[in-house]
């Protein structure tokens, strides 16, 4: 919510809190919504990646042992253990125990500052001249 509140203050701000003359006109208008689209497709984007790395990394949570209570029968001295060896019959509360990192939260915290980042040194030109 914090980029989406600081990108509508900065338009608003270059329209001197006028919301009536972003709406009248259509190349104002186009800004604020391709500024609002960039940042649904980023933090869209830095979502899809996280759960994608959370399914490849698979690590377990710290509650992972409570939520499977594995069967010390089927404990064996390997290190690689599927989730046969857990008793508990709810499979996806054992798989949602092996989603960890990277944190979700994060993740999203940090694409959506940075594309605020971004869009706050382009509008106020701090690289470059142009826009």
């Amino acid at each position: 919510m914090i980029p989406l509140i600081s990108i509508s203050l900065v338009l608003l701000y270059q329209n001197n809190f006028q919301p009536q003359k972003i709406l009248q006109s259509k190349q104002r208008l186009i800004k604020f919504q391709l500024s609002i689209l960039g940042l649904i497709l980023t933090l869209s984007i830095t979502g899809t990646i996280t759960v994608f790395l959370k399914n490849l990394i698979a690590r377990p949570r710290p509650d992972f042992i409570d939520r499977c209570q594995p069967d010390p029968s089927k404990l064996t001295s390997k290190l690689l253990y599927t989730i046969d060896i857990c008793t508990r019959p709810d499979k996806e509360l054992i798989l949602e125990g092996l989603r960890s990192t990277p944190s979700g939260h994060s993740s999203i915290s940090f694409s959506g500052m940075t594309y605020l980042t971004l869009f706050i040194c382009s509008q106020w030109r701090v690289f470059s001249n142009r826009t």
